[in-house]
């Protein structure tokens, strides 16, 4: 096992500093139970999937100076296969380095780090993604601009088993505005190919997310993409924007209205790509009006918003400050007819010749009691359209989560 790698030697970096510098712990355990029912969409055909995975995560954070600090994260976990309709195998004992970085402060204003960083949006509708390499931001009054660059994987993550380096070196300029309760970004990413593929696309974008009024809540969210794969350009456009109205009643009733499109290549024949994809560092994971986050692109669809029409329509109450439960309709349709699907969990292929996938439906509970524990339960159900075969079946997904802070996470929510 190659373990020792740069990441790796920040740990003992921590342990072994001087007495008078500052240690500060932290972490979680978390259980994971997931179940997968039919995503072949062929009842006669089983391929469900049971599985069950726990995990602990420990981090430490060490103040050298008030300017000097290193951070280290890493996680400890195994997924247990209780159900497999092919492969009852249960997955190798891991510890990922989640994070692993030296973080240096010459002003109030001013932030540098180097080592594995982690870059996420509100909604992990850009990146939720961990990148070796450097980073720096600055701050002045509301704004704060992030430049950054790395690779996903330079460095060994498992440092029990051997995984594959990634390949694409990463960009990422961003540019935050905040004014009261609404913030503004505008970023721009590249992602340069240094394996044999040469898919080299580049994202420019507007994000925008904040309460528009008294009990009102929006996200917007404005992307083009450009560059190459291979030797046919890309050329893409996409947006997703939800609307949601919180009611000052008993158990605070929640509506939203969501539409997310990702634009499909009509002209598949001419040269380029007229199609969106997302970034994929994506996660699609985020809140409307409950505690907890959930994929609010549908939960067994769980999509990458390219060549779809996403309609979203949601409801929800809080029975307290601690409980959620929300449920939440999608319909999908292609933008342009085809006879694959980019990134979802859908082991079954659309048939090319309608562009009606289906829809689907997300019952979803959250708890959370003082920042310390929480709970997510979700059970999502998709029924397929014309775009699947005559005699389709339905696929259904359940997940509960169970998480438990050792200390209380501040801001967390």
């Amino acid at each position: 096992m190659k373990i020792l790698k740069p990441l790796s030697l920040l740990l003992p970096l921590l342990l072994l500093s001087p007495a008078q510098a500052s240690l500060s712990t932290a972490g979680h355990f978390e259980l994971d139970f997931e179940q997968e029912e039919n995503l072949n969409l062929d009842d006669t055909a089983n391929e469900d999937v049971v599985t069950l995975q726990p995990e602990l995560q420990l981090e430490f954070t060490q103040k050298f100076t008030q300017q000097l600090k290193a951070y280290f994260q890493i996680e400890f976990k195994k997924e247990f296969v209780l159900e497999d309709d092919e492969d009852d195998t249960d997955g190798n004992v891991e510890l990922q380095v989640e994070e692993a970085f030296i973080s240096y402060s010459p002003g109030k204003a001013v932030e540098l780090k180097a080592g594995r960083i982690r870059y996420r949006d509100v909604r992990e509708w850009i990146y939720d993604v961990e990148l070796d390499g450097a980073q720096m931001v600055i701050e002045h009054e509301a704004l704060s601009l992030t430049a950054a660059g790395g690779r996903e994987g330079r460095w060994q993550e498992d440092l029990l088993n051997d995984d594959k380096n990634g390949k694409a070196d990463t960009l990422i300029l961003r540019l935050d505005y905040s004014e009261g309760e609404r913030e503004h970004a505008l970023w721009w990413l590249l992602q340069d190919d240094t394996s044999g593929d040469d898919e080299s696309p580049w994202f420019v974008g507007l994000s925008s997310r904040g309460d528009l009024a008294e009990d009102w809540r929006y996200w917007l969210e404005l992307v083009a993409v450009r560059g190459h794969e291979g030797d046919t350009d890309i050329r893409g456009y996409g947006f997703d924007t939800m609307l949601t109205r919180v009611f000052d009643l008993p158990y605070k009733p929640s509506l939203s209205a969501g539409l997310a499109f990702g634009n499909g290549d009509d002209t598949p024949d001419d040269g380029t790509l007229n199609e969106f994809r997302q970034t994929g560092f994506q996660d699609n994971d985020g809140r409307l009006a409950g505690v907890n986050k959930f994929r609010f692109y549908g939960e067994v669809l769980k999509p990458e918003l390219s060549n779809l029409r996403i309609l979203t329509l949601g409801t929800g109450i809080r029975p307290s400050k601690k409980t959620s439960l929300e449920l939440v309709y999608h319909r999908y349709r292609q933008d342009v007819a085809s006879d694959s699907l980019r990134d979802t969990d859908l082991d079954a292929d659309p048939n090319g010749l309608s562009a009606e996938l289906g829809y689907g439906v997300d019952l979803v509970f959250g708890y959370l009691n003082k920042k310390r524990f929480r709970i997510e339960s979700v059970l999502g159900y998709f029924n397929p359209g014309a775009a699947f075969d005559a005699g389709a079946d339905d696929a259904w997904f359940a997940g509960f989560e169970a998480r438990y802070y050792f200390k209380p996470i501040p801001g967390l929510h």
